[in-house]
């Protein structure tokens, strides 16, 4: 274990992460708001519209930052995204976590696929499955 890892495991709190786990194994789908008018013109009469957007339970913020965030998340996001999620570290997993709560900012729905294909639940998992095995004994 990295020194990186022990201070996310020193600072994790495994009563909200057991939570958490049980909220997301419940998620199934995230609903969305479809696009609509918003009753307003542009001064060349066209009708505005807002685009589509996703609806997420707080779970899922709550899950994206048990772990903290990462500030060089983008350097290592390809090599995060591609990894097993059953070999990741803490590090990798904090990294992880941090590229779907900040890339949903610039790309709306960024983390459906990562709650709908359930992988959100397998890295929150794995982070248990870190903490359990690090437990003092």
């Amino acid at each position: 274990m990295t020194k990186t890892d022990r201070e996310i495991l020193d600072n994790l709190d495994m009563d909200k992460l057991a939570e958490v786990i049980t909220l997301v194994r419940g998620l199934r789908k995230i609903e969305w708001v479809s696009s609509r008018s918003t009753g307003e013109r542009t001064k060349d009469g066209t009708e505005i519209f807002t685009m589509p957007y996703p609806i997420y339970p707080e779970c899922v913020f709550d899950a994206l930052k048990i772990l903290g965030s990462d500030v060089n998340y983008l350097k290592y996001a390809d090599k995060v995204r591609s990894k097993d999620i059953s070999r990741m570290s803490l590090t990798d997993l904090r990294r992880l976590f941090t590229y779907y709560l900040r890339g949903e900012r610039f790309c709306d729905g960024l983390i459906v696929e990562f709650v709908e294909d359930g992988l959100m639940l397998k890295a929150l998992e794995r982070t248990e499955q870190i903490a359990e095995a690090n437990k003092p004994r």
